[in-house]
């Protein structure tokens, strides 16, 4: 693990300008998210990426609240936000998916970026994103901690989403990319579609992102870099309470799918990790 940390690649893209930065449309899915949204709203308005290169593509994801009427607002105000809802009729069983594939069919983007509704991702974000979306890259993941933590419970969920990122970039460094954060995650639109989208890995609650990611690595020949960049790090609080445990149990179910190459690597990984964070 600590030999792959060693070799996570650090080229970035040399700066031509702002001309020589690819088109990028950020997808959230958001459930019920009324409150939460306006501050990820907030945050991608002050994005320091050309206007003419960007949209953001807000998909409500069947919420019982007013979400939709937030995303139409931001929609109305700023020509780069996009108000949809998840279309119920695509053959994909998480919701969340779904919704998230409702919007990267209708961007028009040479890459595709997700992040959560309840994450704050800095100015810099989309540059810091953008300078590992070199020719031969076909995805790149990001740092999406965890901040906020009060008891026992999520200090614990919080070392563990650095022993998360930690093992990620491993991964990669070794050129066995297994996990992925949706939170903060970029992928080629092409790619994506070329895959038929999250497959098989949109048919669990979460997860998915790992399964497509590892898909990327098995079916073509994109590699596949992890954005070792401050700029590029999205954090987001930890859930309260039992809302932890319930979160990563949702995440942990799809581990009975991945390849048993991936599961040897991530079981020894998360135990070293784990170690480590709790020190």
């Amino acid at each position: 693990m600590i030999y792959g940390l060693t070799r996570v690649r650090r080229r970035v893209r040399h700066s031509e300008g702002d001309a020589s930065l690819p088109k990028l449309a950020v997808i959230v899915a958001a459930r019920d998210e009324e409150e939460q949204l306006p501050v990820l709203i907030e945050a991608l308005s002050a994005q320091d990426y050309p206007a003419d290169l960007v949209s953001f593509w807000l998909v409500d994801d069947d919420s019982r609240d007013g979400t939709f009427l937030v995303a139409e607002k931001a929609a109305k105000r700023d020509p780069r936000f996009h108000a949809l809802r998840s279309d119920g009729s695509l053959p994909i069983p998480s919701p969340k998916k779904r919704a998230l594939h409702t919007g990267i069919l209708q961007a028009d983007a040479e890459w595709i970026v997700t992040t959560d509704a309840d994450c704050t991702p800095p100015p810099s974000w989309l540059r810091g994103l953008a300078a590992f979306m070199l020719p031969e890259n076909g995805a790149v993941v990001g740092y999406a901690p965890l901040t906020g933590g009060r008891s026992p419970l999520e200090f614990l969920a919080m070392g563990e989403s650095w022993s998360a990122a930690a093992l990620a970039a491993a991964g990669i460094g070794l050129d066995y990319p297994f996990t992925a954060f949706g939170r903060n995650f970029a992928f080629r639109r092409d790619v994506y579609l070329d895959l038929g989208g999250y497959g098989a890995g949109g048919a669990y609650a979460s997860g998915d992102d790992d399964l497509f990611l590892q898909s990327i690595a098995a079916r073509t020949n994109w590699r596949i870099a992890f954005a070792a960049d401050p700029r590029a790090v999205v954090p987001s609080l930890v859930n309260p309470g039992g809302r932890v445990l319930s979160a990563k149990a949702r995440h942990l179910s799809v581990g009975t799918h991945y390849a048993p190459g991936w599961i040897l690597l991530g079981g020894i990984g998360s135990l070293l990790f784990m170690g480590l964070a709790l020190v």
